[in-house]
């Protein structure tokens, strides 16, 4: 076995997420590989958030580090400020709200070490309603990322899909600690282009950027989340 594995760092931002914030945390605990760290930012919350992840620090089989901001910035310098936290080689971003796929970290850390020219590696997810039933469909169906787009992409033509429309859901995205480099500040003056829309996009433009064609987060849709993908005729599985 190497001795050089890569380390894994985990990047989780919360806000008012008491609600499904506790299972999202047992999926990290249950992964195959497990992260070296889990840092957490907290944008405020006025729930018992900051509780419940002090809790599961306590007997969390990985070290976390919890940061609560002084003042709201907003889930796009929240993540902004996780990820420069950091100190793995391999980043990936989670949200309060998922389920993680017990293989999610093994299967994407893998995928980056075993191509060492990209960057950044995104997998599909099965959207699931508020109480965890799965739709009738994935986060792929719905941005219409598929067998075209796909090939397209597999050819580092990434950068004509994301032109017409982002693909890449940051829960679904690991990338490199060395990426940072090129990608931060995060911008906050374009409209509707948040942090995985951003690593997304200059990923594709250096043509560093590639998926896992399988579903690897249970990527929950609810009223209350701070950024998702809410199609009307989305149907739970019967």
């Amino acid at each position: 076995m190497s001795t050089n594995k890569s380390l894994i760092s985990v990047a989780l931002c919360t806000y008012n997420g008491e609600r499904f914030l506790w299972e999202q945390l047992e999926s990290l605990a249950r992964q195959t590989q497990l992260p070296d760290e889990l840092v957490i930012y907290d944008d405020r919350s006025t729930d018992n958030t900051v509780d419940l992840v002090h809790k599961f620090a306590l007997t969390a089989p990985f070290k976390v580090c919890v940061f609560v901001n002084e003042q709201q910035v907003g889930v796009t310098k929240n993540f902004e400020k996780a990820l420069t936290q950091c100190t793995g080689d391999i980043l990936f971003l989670c949200d309060q709200d998922d389920v993680w796929h017990p293989e999610k970290i093994s299967h994407m850390a893998a995928f980056l070490e075993q191509n060492p020219a990209l960057n950044v590696v995104f997998s599909d997810a099965l959207l699931i309603n508020e109480q965890g039933e799965p739709f009738q469909t994935t986060f792929w169906d719905v941005v219409r990322l598929q067998s075209v787009q796909l090939q397209q992409w597999r050819q580092g033509e990434s950068i004509r899909v994301m032109l017409i429309g982002n693909r890449v859901a940051g829960c679904t995205m690991a990338l490199r600690k060395s990426f940072l480099n090129q990608l931060l500040p995060f911008p906050l003056d374009i409209p509707d282009f948040l942090h995985d829309t951003w690593i997304a996009f200059v990923a594709s433009v250096l043509e560093q950027i590639q998926f896992i064609p399988e579903p690897l987060v249970n990527y929950r849709q609810h009223a209350a989340q701070q950024v998702g993908t809410r199609p009307k005729n989305l149907v739970p599985l019967s």
